[in-house]
């Protein structure tokens, strides 16, 4: 058999393979898909043991994915994601199927990709000689179902929240906090401002989101002028915090020496250097630096009275261990903070009804923190993105 192509046995199987792709959209019986999706896995993997090349290998992995597709928009029209209904017991189970939860659940989300770009999916993969999965596959819909969601939270006019716990404004926080009332307010600022992270390479994964992607004009600035852009900083901060207020401020750990200094120059004194150290850092990609497993706060006081409400030996310590944001917390920000970690520092530095605020808010994480406490916030986000999305989650 020569190098590259397929036997007689296969060429004949995967004609007849090609020729029921046709009538695949016609197919109404979830066992019969299965039974092709199974027989176009077993060809795939005769293909590779017997070291055919990777076109020969994506034909038939286009024909699985086919069916998986299909077998997924039956399953959605028979409402079968973990079995069928209890209301319905003349139907069989996805165990009489020999079809796990696990794949229900793929072959479901395959189905709701647009049909676009799932066929141009397929079409990049082949001009590119790429592997042809279902993990890839996979990626195009959670690209998808991302910009749907994004799509249905851009959707209508949306005004600033008012409410008895706090305040969500939208706009350039010098613009709005150097306005007379903002005055001597904090209690606390709690606030994670923007360091050029997206100005960084772009880097493909196969099964998640790009890393490193622009995350928009709010988080570029040319760093020749950084140290203008931390001095305003510095100086809304002083402006707005109560002369007994405290100041916890993640920075970049290029930036740390430049933003200590812009607080100091501000009037702040600075506490402590404090650490966040992450249980599960992502890797690293280019393998030219160590992970980044930490990230720096600067914890700063406006005075020498402040409010420090001591926790306990196991928890009043500089590094907490805290996992990245994931699940249901985890929103569209690339740098949202856990809840928990913020909370830490709330508690620590507030009474009940004492008011935090966030001048980079982001997804609103400061504010949920502050909520769950019993501390009233006060939130600024340019980005209309994320405004909305930290909206929606505090309303």
């Amino acid at each position: 058999m020569a190098e590259g192509k397929p036997g007689i046995e296969h060429t004949q199987a995967m004609v007849v393979l090609e020729q029921k792709t046709q009538e695949i959209a016609l197919i109404k019986d979830v066992a019969e898909v299965k039974d092709g999706r199974d027989k176009a896995e077993a060809l795939r993997v005769y293909a590779r043991s017997a070291g055919k090349s990777l076109e020969v290998q994506n034909e038939c992995a286009e024909m699985r994915l086919r069916y998986e597709r299909r077998a997924g928009e039956l399953l959605i029209d028979y409402e079968m994601w973990g079995g069928w209904k209890a209301d319905s017991p003349e139907k069989p189970k996805l165990s009489d199927l020999a079809i796990t939860k696990d794949q229900s659940s793929r072959w479901q989300r395959i189905a709701q990709i647009p049909e676009t770009m799932f066929e141009a999916f397929l079409e990049e993969a082949k001009a590119r000689v790429r592997e042809i999965t279902t993990a890839g596959a996979l990626k195009v819909y959670r690209l998808a179902d991302a910009e749907r969601r994004k799509a249905e939270i851009m959707e209508g006019d949306v005004g600033p929240l008012l409410s008895c716990q706090g305040v969500l404004l939208q706009g350039d926080m010098r613009e709005i906090l150097l306005t007379e009332p903002h005055r001597d307010i904090a209690d606390l600022i709690l606030t994670d401002p923007p360091f050029g992270l997206g100005e960084t390479a772009e880097i493909e994964f196969a099964g998640r989101g790009n890393m490193s992607r622009s995350a928009g004009d709010w988080d570029n600035f040319d760093k020749v002028e950084a140290s203008v852009i931390f001095a305003i900083w510095a100086g809304t901060f002083r402006r707005i915090i109560k002369p007994d207020g405290s100041l916890y401020c993640f920075v970049a750990d290029m930036y740390l020496g430049n933003m200590v200094a812009a607080l100091g120059r501000a009037g702040f004194l600075i506490r402590e250097i404090l650490v966040w150290k992450k249980t599960n850092p992502p890797p690293s990609v280019r393998k030219r630096n160590r992970r980044s497993d930490v990230e720096y706060i600067i914890y700063a006081t406006a005075g020498e009275d402040f409010t420090l409400n001591w926790t306990g030996q196991e928890r009043m310590v500089k590094g907490l261990l805290f996992p990245i944001c994931g699940g249901n917390e985890r929103l569209d920000h690339p740098t949202q903070k856990p809840i928990a970690l913020l909370k830490e520092y709330i508690e620590v530095s507030t009474n009940e009804g004492d008011l935090v605020v966030d001048p980079f808010a982001g997804v609103g994480s400061t504010g949920v923190a502050a909520r769950d406490l019993g501390r009233r916030y006060l939130l600024i986000e340019r980005d209309d993105y994320y405004f909305r999305q930290a909206r929606i989650r505090l309303q």
